[in-house]
């Protein structure tokens, strides 16, 4: 996958047409013995939307799940149309985006009969992730637990490995991750990255995208840190909380790996983010962060955006 081509996504012709009353569609999903709704941030130009909606949303036997559990619709994570949450709200669409924390597209939520998000995931998921989102929501296991813990123990049971080994690198800080900037600034924005033994695309991200001269650069103008979510390994946090590397995990609100935390100088959280990342997206990040342009109010995706259009117009 190249994540520099501009493409638009083209969702499946079941997806809803909607009248951007959510809580009309759940209340119709209910009357019709669905668990929920599915709603999917999405924008022109994602390639990520792209793959999610040809090869995950049409894919076989996440159809067959999907349409007897759920209703599904996309929204345009932009668009200034007015629209009624699940629960009755009357807002802009990018503002119900902002409100559920959805800066990355795709951005796709899971609501169970009552309007509430049991599940939020970012990015391109395949259908076998996916597979698992529908079943953690449908069964009700958010009831019992993250959403990471039902994944992996999913794993377990079909004996699914990954072939990733960590390799060390001088980019990365050694221990004691004492992180803590929020008493005295650092010079450096902070990079965390979680990995795993489960981290399908840790090899790919530590042993091609960091490795890029290119995104090396940038890289290097940062604090970085790696830590593996299972592992008990003592933490400070740049806000000065003590915890542990699973344990942040989980409060970020991750649910698989690699996943990404970036904090500015003073130990503010800027941006964050378990979506797959690929060249394209790793480099606008990187940016984002370095330029602050989050100090203009604008989020990620507009920050993308307007890089995307720059990179037309050349």
């Amino acid at each position: 996958m190249d994540d520099s081509e501009l493409l638009t996504a083209e969702y499946p012709d079941w997806f809803l047409e909607s009248f951007l009353n959510l809580q009309d569609d759940l209340n119709n999903a209910g009357e019709a013995g669905k668990k929920g709704l599915i709603v999917v941030f999405s924008t022109a130009g994602c390639s990520y939307c792209f793959k999610l909606a040809d090869e995950t949303l049409r894919d076989p036997q996440v159809v067959a799940r999907l349409r007897p559990d759920f209703d599904a619709l996309a929204l345009e994570i932009f668009g200034d149309d007015l629209m009624v949450s699940p629960k009755g709200q009357e807002m802009p669409v990018k503002e119900f985006a902002k409100k559920l924390g959805a800066d990355f597209t795709p951005a796709t939520y899971f609501f169970d009969l009552e309007g509430e998000p049991r599940l939020r995931i970012i990015g391109f998921n395949p259908p076998d992730r996916f597979l698992s989102a529908m079943r953690y929501v449908a069964e009700g296991h958010y009831n019992e637990g993250r959403f990471r813990d039902f994944l992996a123990a999913e794993r377990r049971a079909v004996g699914a490995g990954t072939s990733y080994q960590r390799v060390d690198d001088p980019l990365f800080a050694e221990p004691p991750f004492m992180l803590m900037r929020s008493q005295v600034s650092a010079e450096r924005p902070l990079m965390v990255v979680f990995d795993g033994p489960d981290c399908d695309e840790c090899s790919y991200l530590f042993g091609t995208l960091f490795r890029d001269p290119e995104l090396r650069g940038l890289l290097e103008k940062m604090d970085v840190v790696r830590l593996d979510v299972d592992e008990d390994v003592p933490v400070v946090t740049p806000g000065g909380v003590r915890t542990t590397a699973s344990d942040w995990h989980g409060e970020l609100g991750f649910h698989r790996t690699p996943a990404f935390a970036f904090f500015d100088q003073s130990g503010n959280l800027v941006m964050r983010s378990d979506a797959l990342m690929l060249r394209q997206r790793l480099g606008n990040t990187l940016g984002y962060v370095l330029e602050e342009a989050y100090l203009e109010g604008i989020s990620y995706q507009r920050f993308a955006r307007r890089r995307s259009i720059a990179r037309m117009q050349e």
